[in-house]
């Protein structure tokens, strides 16, 4: 079973939101237009297939071309240079404990993160 409440990150709005509710959380980048982010976000939904309603960390996406600005805005602040695919891990005070690019991103390696 999949999750649910997975944050769609659609606005500055919506990343200070999900930013502001605290705890451990993972962030996925991607480009509708990339062939590589497809395959990452292949095995992204078969990662978050396999986890339980309600995980003990937050979840959401950026769509990278829609929101351009928000994501590279996201990049500065994290201090994690911009790339997509990417999946960035937050740890408990907010601040990235991982992250992962291009074909690192495997549901093994999301599940061992």
């Amino acid at each position: 079973m999949s999750p649910s409440g997975v944050v769609v990150l659609d606005g500055p709005a919506a990343w200070e939101a999900f930013k502001s509710a605290g705890g451990p959380s993972v962030l996925f980048k991607f480009s509708p237009r990339c062939p590589v982010s497809f395959a990452a976000e292949e095995e992204y939904d078969a990662w978050l297939a396999g986890l339980p309603e309600k995980p003990a960390f937050r979840i959401a996406r950026i769509d990278v071309v829609a929101q351009r600005e928000l994501s590279r805005a996201i990049a500065a602040e994290v201090g994690v240079r911009h790339e997509s695919p990417q999946v960035l891990w937050f740890g408990p005070d907010g601040k990235v404990a991982s992250h992962a690019s291009h074909g690192d991103i495997t549901a093994g390696s999301l599940r061992g993160a």
